[in-house]
């Protein structure tokens, strides 16, 4: 059992997605739309950044706020 796989590891190694995506998903930082099946950014809230005025349209590695929390 030293080599052991968990079943939820197992699950995204066979999503038919490239594997820079699989990764973030099992860190936390991307998670699958049940909707569309795409990999997208889970709903953030951003210091700085109103979602309804002024919502930050960029890519994530781009984005230089010091703070970000996931919203509820």
């Amino acid at each position: 059992m030293i080599n052991s796989v968990s079943l939820l590891r197992q699950y995204y190694n066979r999503l038919p997605i490239r594997k820079k995506y699989k990764r973030a998903i099992m860190k936390g930082t991307m998670v699958m739309c049940e909707k569309t099946g795409q990999v997208r950014i889970p709903p953030l809230a951003i210091s700085g950044y109103d979602e309804r005025k002024n919502p930050y349209r960029g890519r994530f590695e781009d984005l230089r706020s010091t703070r970000i929390w996931l919203k509820d």
